[in-house]
C-alpha cells in the first residue's frame, strides 16, 4: 500500500513561497502538488517534456519557472493568495475556538 503523502495546513502558503523564488525543482514541486517524491519527479518530467516540444527548449538546472508550473495546473497566482488567504482565516477560527 502506496504511504500517505502529508499535506501542509497552510498549503497555498507553502505555494506562495515556492512562486516567490520564482521556479520549482522536484522538491518544490513535491511541496506544491502535493505528491510522493516519485510522482514529484514524474510530474517534473512532463512538464520538462512539454516545454521541449512547444519551445524546443531545455528546463535550467534551477528548475522551472513557476509561470510553467503554474500553467500545467491551471493556476494562477491570484487563485493561491485568495486560498492562502481563506486558510489563514479557517486558521485564526480554528485557533480562536480551542
Amino acid at each position: 500500500m502506496p504511504k500517505a503523502v502529508k499535506v501542509s495546513p497552510m498549503l497555498n502558503h507553502d505555494r506562495l513561497r515556492i512562486i516567490r523564488k520564482g521556479h520549482a525543482n522536484v522538491s518544490d514541486l513535491q511541496k506544491f502538488i502535493p505528491a510522493s517524491r516519485t510522482k514529484a519527479q514524474a510530474e517534473y518530467q512532463t512538464i520538462a517534456r512539454e516545454i521541449m516540444l512547444a519551445e524546443g527548449k531545455e528546463v535550467a538546472w534551477y528548475g522551472i519557472e513557476i509561470e510553467r508550473v503554474l500553467k500545467h495546473y491551471h493556476m494562477t497566482e491570484q487563485d493561491i493568495r485568495r486560498w492562502a488567504k481563506d486558510e489563514a482565516a479557517i486558521q485564526q477560527v480554528t485557533l480562536e475556538t480551542n
